[in-house]
């Protein structure tokens, strides 16, 4: 599944990065599932993870399926 997330990587214009889901893992957050996507875009090429990224919503299909919250390397 692909979709895109929002936000603003520099000054205050909300920008689109890309999303690819990679994986679920089942009942790790507090018992709750973990969507686990690959971003990209051309902000994302500089930066595996930008920090500051935390609560950027991501959709699929133009619904909303959680935010950014932590990143791997």
């Amino acid at each position: 599944m692909s979709g895109y997330g929002l936000t603003v990587f520099q000054g205050s214009k909300i920008e689109k990065f890309e999303i690819t889901v990679i994986g679920i893992l089942k009942k790790v957050m507090s018992g709750r599932d973990a969507i686990l996507v690959r971003m990209s875009g051309p902000e994302m090429k500089m930066n595996n993870v930008i920090r500051g990224m935390s609560g950027s919503p991501c959709y699929i299909n133009g619904k909303l399926i959680g935010a950014i919250s932590f990143g791997y390397d």
